[in-house]
């Protein structure tokens, strides 16, 4: 009697493993061979499921959670899985005006109240300009007459999570 024992290869793929929702996020596994992958919930109900002629995976995740990716095909060792978390959309910061009444070519300092750790605040202005960065919890501007200033939030890490903009 002769047994034939066929190993296995492993198949590492790269991805993110923390996104925010609505991410559009691509999956790679570092070989070409051909996998089928399977998208996972936190109750292990398959989501989505894919047998490509590539080593690429994409999707986009419209609901907050836990999830698993794994990859399977013929001779790759089971039990290939990322675990991925994806985070709600954020809040849209507040900040306090200086004054209902603005002067033209006056500067006014605006800055985010209570800001938030891991994160970068980028502003933009209508009929004005910055003195200085338009990023950061603080600006100073000047407006040149009749405008507006927004706001908002971007978290560091995960990348690409960011709220909607805040106006005045």
């Amino acid at each position: 009697a002769k047994l034939v024992i066929t190993v296995g290869q492993p198949e590492p793929f790269s991805g993110e493993s923390l996104v925010c929702v609505g991410a559009f996020t691509t999956y790679s596994t570092l070989s070409t061979h051909s996998v089928n992958w399977t998208l996972k919930d936190s109750n292990g109900a398959v989501v989505d499921s894919s047998a490509t002629a590539t080593n690429t995976y994409n999707y986009t995740f419209s609901t907050v959670g836990d999830f698993t990716l794994s990859v399977s095909g013929p001779n790759i060792c089971a039990n290939q899985v990322r675990n991925i978390t994806v985070q709600p959309v954020l809040t849209a910061p507040i900040f306090d005006t200086p004054e209902t009444i603005i002067c033209p070519n006056v500067p006014y300092e605006f800055k985010i109240l209570d800001p938030e750790p891991n994160s970068e605040y980028e502003w933009e202005i209508v009929n004005g300009n910055f003195i200085g960065n338009a990023t950061g919890s603080e600006v100073n501007v000047t407006f040149l007459g009749d405008g507006s200033i927004k706001v908002r939030r971007i978290q560091l890490s995960p990348e690409g999570c960011s709220s909607p903009f805040t106006t005045t």
